[in-house]
């Protein structure tokens, strides 16, 4: 398409062609450079099925970790030991902060009691782990994102702000070098990178 937009305009210019043959060279030399360069960033590499399953082993094995940790973490021994610190007179009100802090910063895990990850939640994720060591076997410095709004992976945000449940995604950041958040937070993170 391009290319026959450069050749229409060679044709019908008024401009002799001696001059107008190299602006528009370097004009489709440069789009064309361009184009390249943004299809190199949608490419999808292929991701071979028999390469990915050691890493949903991890991904399973991590899950259900966390998954026993949220059949015996016990929120009532948190709060009342961070209680028991407080002034008498507060306590109280002590108990009711660090409760809500409790639940808050343990949700992500404590979830995993009624909503578990599914096969596809954990293919994603090994997925996402064996691309980064692919481009890490290639490339010097690799960030790699997930952008997710789902829980599994991001983290969960508390309704007032503030307080944020992410043990299982810093686990996720730590042990597979995989970035997850939600997609506005990823697309600031990159925004302010860029900067």
């Amino acid at each position: 398409m391009l290319e026959r937009v450069v050749r229409k305009e060679v044709e019908t210019s008024r401009v002799p062609r001696e001059q107008l043959f190299p602006t528009l060279s370097t004009v489709l030399s440069t789009c064309e450079d361009r184009l390249r360069g943004i299809l190199q960033t949608l490419q999808r590499e292929p991701i071979i099925a028999d390469d990915v399953k050691p890493w949903y082993a991890r991904v399973e094995q991590m899950y259900e970790e966390f998954i026993q940790q949220a059949q015996v973490v016990d929120l009532k021994f948190e709060t009342e030991y961070k209680t028991d610190a407080a002034a008498e007179g507060y306590r109280g009100l002590a108990h009711r902060i660090y409760e809500k802090q409790a639940k808050m910063t343990n949700r992500q895990v404590t979830q995993l009691r009624y909503d578990r990850p599914n096969e596809a939640d954990k293919t994603l994720l090994a997925e996402a782990a064996y691309l980064y060591a692919f481009y890490k076997e290639r490339e010097a410095q690799v960030t790699f994102y997930l952008a997710s709004g789902d829980s599994h992976f991001s983290p969960m945000k508390g309704t007032a702000g503030g307080l944020t449940s992410r043990a299982i995604t810093d686990r996720i950041s730590k042990d597979f070098h995989v970035i997850c958040d939600y997609p506005e937070e990823i697309s600031n993170s990159l925004r302010q990178e860029v900067k």
